[in-house]
């Protein structure tokens, strides 16, 4: 296993959210920093669900305006079609 590139640090934070990570980590058996670690991740990664959701709708509501204005809307599927028949040549 490859070692990772540590830093350390003094945190202080409410009591409430330490007894929080204390309860996690010793329900996972883990270190409080591998707990805190953890809980930044799934942290990340329900940011990043709710910026991909925010996403979709942004293009739903664009999709259905264009619509409303008779304008075309290309799938990304025929997108990813067309991608392949038409050569791209960048300008230089």
């Amino acid at each position: 296993m490859a070692a990772t590139a540590t830093i350390t640090h003094r945190l202080t934070m409410p009591k409430k959210t330490s007894a929080l990570l204390t309860r996690r980590a010793k329900a996972e058996k883990t270190t409080l920093s591998k707990a805190f670690t953890k809980l930044v991740k799934e942290h990340e990664e329900m940011l990043e669900d709710i910026e991909d959701a925010r996403f979709a709708q942004t293009c739903a509501e664009r999709h259905a305006e264009w619509k409303a204005d008779g304008g075309k809307f290309v799938s990304f599927e025929e997108a990813m079609k067309l991608a392949e028949t038409i050569p791209y040549t960048p300008e230089k």
